[in-house]
């Protein structure tokens, strides 16, 4: 189980910064600011809702994917039709 819920208590509530969060909770440094970071994209705030469980959580903080390919675009590969002239090497 990822330790969301204590690595936001910790930064908010007892205004801890990273580094000893990361100490204080046995994770890396670079996953606490992802983590604190993904929770300032989602919106979310301290106190977290009463009605939002661990499960929930982790969902609005890692949604995954959708089918459509979620975030990213996927670029079209067209061929260069244009005469690049005589390269001779």
């Amino acid at each position: 189980m990822r330790k969301l819920r204590d690595i936001l208590r910790l930064r908010y509530e007892a205004g801890l910064n990273h580094r000893a969060i990361a100490q204080a909770c046995a994770v890396g440094l670079g996953t606490v600011t992802t983590y604190l970071q993904r929770a300032t994209a989602a919106g979310l705030t301290w106190p977290l809702p009463d009605d939002l469980d661990d499960t929930a959580l982790e969902a609005r903080l890692f949604r995954r994917a959708a089918s459509n390919g979620g975030d990213y675009v996927v670029a079209e590969i067209v061929p260069n039709t244009q005469d690049a002239g005589n390269v001779s090497g």
